[in-house]
């Protein structure tokens, strides 16, 4: 499970929930947490969404 997913699901937050903070498809968002946050600014992006920093969630 991706960093990503894992703070999501911590939070309680859906998929689509997630999607409409950061401005994409749920389908999106999905695609993101199989794959991992690999990018800072796509970090940056979803670290305001999920109120943490990008650390936390980019996979390395």
């Amino acid at each position: 499970m991706t960093r990503l997913k894992q703070k999501r699901l911590a939070l309680g937050m859906n998929l689509r929930t997630l999607g409409d903070k950061v401005g994409a498809f749920a389908q999106n968002v999905q695609q993101q947490e199989k794959r991992g946050i690999r990018t800072v600014k796509m970090a940056r992006r979803y670290a305001l969404a999920l109120k943490c920093r990008p650390e936390d969630i980019i996979e390395l």
